[in-house]
């Protein structure tokens, strides 16, 4: 009984504080309707900014508790949330459910990175109880604390008064209803901004309190492990239906106590050591399960969104014009870069692979996905399983468990494309069959073999994207009733759940997998050393691991050919109702289309997508671990970049990975070079450094709502002012500089940085030379006739004009005016 009494008031400690999160994100939900994913860093930011106060030697410290508190509460968190809704959150009126998602992620990066750059290092940072640790008092032989006794306390009053202030004050009617119709609260004399400023303000203080509650309970601040403690209260918020703050409040309470209760059960994970990561991890099961019992969203119709919102879809000779000249390019490239330079670009390329299965599912579907580096994780754990890991021998038995999962892949995704009616099913078997002579002969005849440690086959990838594609339309299957942000959390939650059990997992599970004849003893190593070495592909007679530039080549090629392959199903009829399901999806169930198979199959996809792209992205690194390169984080920044970059383009995609995996990290580093060479001026270029690499990306997704469509469309719109004829002789000047540039660094007459100096500036000059000659033109056909001699020059042409429209004639030839003139 005192085990009981001692973990259901932990329990309800603990919910009590996901209760007061989960209000902050129902407040700043119901009054903007923006979700705020940011919420939980605003938590954490406040939780290191009172341990700063209250307890550190350097700046501040020392402070009394009541003042700190007051400091953190009540100046410093709604001072947060104002600036977030000023500058941030009110340009994303009229924008997108990608868009409305994508703005709060890069927000909630922003506040990791500048935590992690203002208390960083290893210094134990461990805030103290409320009243101390050992203030405490008793039922029965359950001790209950203080602390654990004023966070009940705190989450009732909390719960009273906002429910009494947005159901029965002004202001919290003005700021419910200023979601629903901005204009009609301003025509009844109310104030939207306003309305908008208090709701965040008390939104960021909601996070706040629950920062500082729970940070005792955790023994030590930690940033991502404090951020992810208050993510746990969106199961709460969801639970709540993100507009009901009483059962908010009671799912709250029901994800601490089921923790809790867990957590004595299970013996604190001793038990069952594979599921001792279920404790962390049960909020978001929660999470997802409360998802799926959510009743189906209405089908809604077209969005003014979509206006600000345009995808242009190029031409297939238009995209294999520029895939040819993408290839030439890396090729040239990796003749004067460094073998950095080029394990920087293949990752980078690689990325893109992954990124472009967000292209298919999100920019082309409409259908959120904010676990793309889980499915890439799955295959490039499959890869190593099922190749070059050996986890079954290769027979007949593995070959036939590749074919049923080819052929339940066909089944998945080729309905979708109307190949049904065409009684085309013969083309699953194809394809089955063409898996099967590949897995189980080409390997042999190259002589590298299924299971080898030394190099990659062929058909690890093909395995990768199998079961990348097949785990895709596992967690599709649920969450096919779910759309916009209810689907982009439950793909969260999904990406949660194997950051946190399949990444960590340590233990060896071994079970029979019962094939044609025969079952075959499967065992799964799931980073149980902490890393997996996955080598670099062989085949075709070329050994990647010892040429980097060939596995530039090879990614590079593999890219494009993705990206083709997607601009032609983007033309193709079942691109265009990929496009029809997210403009309208009542319209199309008015048509009569099938969405449910729809969904489900582009999930496969871009799943498959995604986990071959993740086989090639580990066997580039060689190793991943459990902390990199897949985990959440790395997902979201991936998503946030593509989505920067244009998720309706695969030049999108392209900007994302090479943003991701190189931009960052070579202007961190030229920071750092410049640093070292100039001492008198390391302070500023360190800051510099830390900058672009701990806020670089953040800030960049910050931008994104100036230009819901990407900033790829403007860098295309920029250069296609070069397609004019009028500007041909400018295009082929700057060209031939550019490779003279290129030839001077190929002969070694400088270094890699003088090339990029030299034409970064003429390739980027081009397009300003040549709209600044078409603006001089057009201004001088656009000025009328009176203006001449004032805004521009007489011309002989203009002269003439004016003679024959004057009916003026003259017995002077237009060269001897011209000297008369002068």
């Amino acid at each position: 009984m005192t085990e009981f009494i001692t973990f259901t008031v932990v329990g309800l400690a603990t919910g009590a504080i996901y209760s007061i999160a989960s209000a902050g994100l129902v407040v700043t939900y119901t009054t903007s309707g923006i979700f705020n994913f940011a919420h939980g860093a605003i938590g954490m930011f406040s939780a290191f900014l009172y341990w700063q106060l209250r307890w550190d030697d350097g700046w501040g410290g020392n402070w009394p508790a009541p003042i700190a508190l007051l400091f953190v509460l009540f100046i410093a968190a709604p001072i947060i949330g104002i600036i977030l809704q000023v500058l941030v959150m009110r340009g994303l009126e009229g924008t997108s459910e990608t868009t409305k998602l994508v703005i709060p992620i890069a927000v909630m990066l922003a506040f990791i990175g500048i935590a992690n750059w203002v208390w960083q290092g290893a210094e134990q940072r461990i805030p103290k109880p409320f009243f101390g640790r050992n203030a405490k008092w008793s039922i029965g032989d359950a001790y209950i604390t203080w602390h654990q006794t004023v966070i009940v306390i705190v989450a009732v009053l909390l719960a009273v008064a906002l429910r009494f202030l947005l159901f029965k004050t002004k202001i919290g009617i003005t700021m419910r209803a200023v979601v629903d119709n901005t204009s009609l609260v301003e025509l009844n004399g109310g104030r939207p901004n306003r309305a908008a400023l208090q709701s965040w303000a008390i939104g960021s203080i909601l996070a706040a309190v629950a920062g500082v509650l729970i940070s005792p309970l955790l023994g030590g601040l930690g940033v991502l492990a404090l951020t992810l403690l208050v993510v746990n209260a969106y199961a709460a918020a969801i639970f709540g239906k993100l507009k009901n703050l009483p059962l908010t409040f009671i799912g709250g309470l029901v994800i601490g106590v089921s923790v809790s209760y867990w957590n004595w059960i299970s013996s604190t994970g001793q038990k069952w050591p594979w599921l001792s990561e279920l404790r962390t991890t049960l909020p978001v099961v929660i999470l997802f399960f409360v998802l799926l019992l959510l009743p189906q969203e209405r089908l809604r119709g077209n969005h003014a969104a979509t206006i600000r919102e345009r995808f242009a879809v190029p031409t297939i000779k238009t995209s294999l014009v520029w895939s040819f000249i993408f290839v030439l390019v890396i090729s040239g490239l990796s003749l004067i870069i460094t073998n950095k330079w080029e394990s920087l670009l293949t990752r980078g390329l690689t990325m893109g692979i992954i990124a472009l299965s967000m292209v298919l599912l999100t920019g082309y579907a409409g259908e959120l996905n904010l676990a793309p580096l889980a499915f890439a994780g799955i295959g490039a754990i499959s890869a190593f399983q099922f190749d070059v890991g050996s986890a079954v021998e290769t027979g007949s038995g593995f070959a036939t468990l590749i074919v049923l999962l080819a052929i339940s892949f066909g089944v998945l995704v080729f309905p979708a494309f109307g190949l049904v009616k065409r009684r085309l099913y013969m083309s699953v078997a194809s394809f089955a069959l063409f898996v099967f002579v590949l897995v189980v002969f080409f390997d042999r005849t190259t002589g590298t073999g299924i299971a080898s440690k030394e190099s990659m086959s062929l058909s690890g990838l093909v395995v990768a994207a199998l079961i990348s594609g097949s785990v895709g339309a596992v967690v599709a299957l649920p969450a096919l009733r779910l759309r916009g942000l209810y689907l982009g959390l439950a793909t969260f939650a999904f990406a949660i759940f194997v950051d946190r059990m399949v990444y960590k997992q340590r233990e060896t599970l071994s079970f029979d997998i019962p094939l044609i004849g025969d079952s075959e003893d499967v065992s799964i190593n799931l980073f149980n050393n902490g890393a997996l070495n996955i080598p670099r592909p062989r085949f075709l007679g070329i050994n990647f691991a010892e040429k980097q530039w060939a596995m530039l080549i090879f990614v590079s090629i593999t890219f494009c050919v993705i990206s083709v392959a997607l601009i032609q199903l983007r033309k193709s009829s079942y691109g265009r109702q990929l496009t029809a399901m997210k403009d309208s999806p009542a319209a199309c169930a008015t048509l009569g289309m099938n969405m449910r198979r729809l969904k489900l199959s582009v999930f496969t996809l871009a799943a498959a997508i995604a986990g071959f792209g993740g086989a090639l992205h580990a066997s580039n690194l060689r190793t991943i671990q459990e902390d990199y390169p897949f985990t959440i984080w790395e997902g979201l920044a991936l998503f946030m970049l593509t989505v920067v970059g244009g998720i309706g383009y695969v030049s999108g995609a392209l900007f994302g990975g090479l943003i991701y995996a190189c931009a960052f990290i070579v202007m961190g580093d030229l920071w750092g070079k410049l640093a070292e060479d100039w001492g008198s001026f390391s302070w500023l270029f360190t800051f510099l450094q830390d900058f672009f690499l701990l806020l670089g990306p953040a800030l960049a997704g910050i931008g994104l709502g100036r230009n819901p469509s990407g900033v790829g469309s403007q860098i295309f719109d920029g250069f296609r002012i070069l397609r004019n004829k009028n500007h041909r002789f400018l295009v082929i000047s700057g060209c031939s500089l550019i490779t003279l540039s290129w030839f001077f660094r190929v002969v070694e007459v400088y270094n890699g940085w003088v090339f990029i100096m030299t034409s970064l500036p003429i390739l980027f000059l081009m397009p300003l030379l040549a709209e600044a000659r078409d603006r001089d033109r057009k201004n001088k056909e656009d000025l009328p006739i009176e203006m001449a001699g004032i805004e521009y020059d007489f011309s002989d042409e203009l002269i003439s004009f004016l003679d024959v429209e004057l009916a003026i004639t003259s017995d002077l030839n237009v060269d001897e005016r011209s000297k008369r003139n002068e």
